[in-house]
């Protein structure tokens, strides 16, 4: 069994939380934790640490907003702190990386569910254009050569 904590600034733990809620339904050991302002770091390593302690789980993937940001150098200095523990630390998370995740947690090895949200995570960046007409200029002066 995996277990894996969102976490990032501002809401943006809970935020992702309450969308793959939405699409997916509730989901067991998934734990959001928001860093917000009235946190200092210590305060959030500390619920880290309690939800990593709180969960029966040795496989655990914590999945961040940014690398270098406090709530990844954080879980980072966690996962050197706690040998007995699996912990993985990614940054970059996004929807479609947390509704994989919390899929495929179940099915997948703590490595191979790494990857794969390092894939979906990705390859859910798009972009919309519009498709543009082609326009080709005309000359009077071309001789239809």
């Amino acid at each position: 069994m995996v277990s894996f904590i969102i976490t990032g600034h501002g809401n943006f733990a809970s935020g992702l939380h309450s969308s793959m809620k939405l699409i997916v339904g509730e989901q067991p050991y998934v734990f959001p934790i928001d860093f917000t302002e009235d946190l200092s770091s210590n305060d959030l390593k500390v619920k880290i640490n309690n939800t990593i302690n709180d969960s029966d789980a040795n496989d655990i993937i914590v999945l961040c907003d940014l690398a270098g940001g406090t709530p990844f150098n954080v879980s980072a200095l966690i996962s050197c702190e706690k040998p007995e523990k699996n912990m993985r630390v990614l940054a970059g998370a996004n929807l479609a990386m947390i509704l994989d995740v919390a899929l495929s947690k179940d099915s997948l090895d703590l490595d191979a569910l790494v990857e794969q949200a390092k894939e979906t995570g990705i390859s859910a960046i798009a972009e919309f254009k519009t498709k543009q007409a082609d326009t080709e200029e005309v000359s009077d002066d071309e001789d239809g050569i």
